[in-house]
């Protein structure tokens, strides 16, 4: 044999011990992922934003470090002074603060926790036990779903959706806590400036629209996540029966929905609002009323009356003007006289452009746009 036959060769003795030292990692990863992927997951979600501490990357990084701990501890201020500060005798200054805190802690801890969910669905993904074989059951991957969010999509092998679930989870959290705390915070600011308690109100209103989407996005992510969970193999039928589902809940519901009996509700919560103090929900409640039901008056001119105490004067004469030229024409085609709409008028004071001996409209008032539809 040459010298160089015994170059070529390769030597046995490396190749033994690289296949053993790779059998080695290989058995000690296996291991680690087997036991700790389910457990660094779950501790993701229990300790929240806290749980990005858990990442040995991020725990390496300040900016990653300093937004774990601080809306870590943001939440536990929060939680154990922040929730009994919402009340009747906070200063308005003071609850302003509190309020200041909970949109920052929001937001940092949907950031903080999101990554920490990514880290520990990623490291789950990678173990070969995972799913565990109870949660592989869609029925039970949904109601795995709605206990914990993302959870789902991390069943199925989807760090990246998991975490994007996770990202607004604490401003729907924030958001009911507003709505809960919500009587106690508009009566410690009945001595505060009306700026002040415009911006809560809005405040408010904003929260109520983060609960709602939130509210549907919670359940539409633990439907996905079973469809993911169910299709990670085969096909994926079950969306269409879910989509089907929702379709026929939509179109049972306008079919039973009584437009009438709404619109009194609304109104009437309208007029709640309205003691209350609000400005602007008793206005915009109104106006919900008036589309819902445009054949009754009274809607148009409570309407009327609470553009007029907010101020807007001639949005008020307007919707009048507009009541009168239309159920005018309704008194005068022989309407019974319990049934006529100007009886219901007439306990409304008229606008100055309508007195008896008035010529016409004033040409300096001019309506602000389609307040009310064309025709009832």
């Amino acid at each position: 044999m040459s010298l160089v036959e015994r170059r070529d060769d390769p030597d046995p003795e490396p190749r033994r011990t690289s296949r053993r030292d790779s059998r080695r990692e290989s058995r000690w990863d296996h291991a680690q992922r087997t036991h700790d992927a389910g457990w660094l997951l779950l501790g993701t979600y229990a300790l929240g934003p806290l749980g990005l501490l858990l990442d040995p990357i991020a725990r390496k990084n300040l900016a990653w470090t300093g937004i774990a701990v601080f809306s870590g501890l943001a939440w536990t201020i929060l939680a154990l002074r922040g929730v009994s500060l919402m009340r009747a005798e906070t200063h308005p200054v003071t609850l302003m603060l509190v309020l200041g805190l909970l949109v920052v802690a929001s937001i940092l801890g949907g950031i903080a926790w999101s990554r920490a969910i990514w880290f520990g669905a990623d490291s789950a993904r990678r173990s070969r036990r995972w799913p565990p074989p109870g949660l592989s059951f869609p029925p039970l991957a949904f109601l795995a779903s709605l206990v914990a969010p993302g959870l789902g999509f991390a069943l199925a092998h989807r760090p990246g959706r998991a975490a994007f679930t996770v990202l607004g989870i604490p401003s729907l959290v924030a958001s009911l806590l507003v709505l809960w705390r919500s009587q106690g915070m508009w009566q410690a600011m009945a001595t505060a400036s009306p700026a002040l308690r415009l911006g809560l109100e809005a405040f408010f209103i904003a929260s109520g629209a983060v609960a709602l989407v939130g509210t549907i996005a919670w359940v539409a992510q633990a439907l996905d996540g079973t469809v993911q969970v169910a299709g990670r193999e085969g096909p994926r039928p079950l969306g269409t029966q879910l989509a089907l589902g929702l379709l026929v809940s939509i179109v049972a519901l306008m079919g039973f929905l009584n437009p009438h009996q709404a619109a009194r509700n609304v109104d009437g919560v309208a007029q709640g609002f309205q003691i209350d103090g609000y400005t602007i929900l008793p206005v915009q409640l109104s106006r919900l009323a008036v589309i819902l039901d445009p054949g009754e008056p009274l809607y148009g001119l409570h309407l009327a009356d609470r553009y007029e105490a907010q101020g807007d004067v001639m949005a008020a004469r307007s919707i009048r003007r507009d009541l009168h030229e239309r159920w005018s024409v309704v008194a005068e085609a022989g309407v019974p006289q319990r049934r006529r709409p100007e009886r219901m008028l007439t306990a409304y004071p008229d606008p100055p452009d309508l007195a008896p001996g008035h010529q016409g409209p004033d040409p300096a008032v001019t309506p602000r746009g389609p307040l009310l539809p064309e025709r009832p």
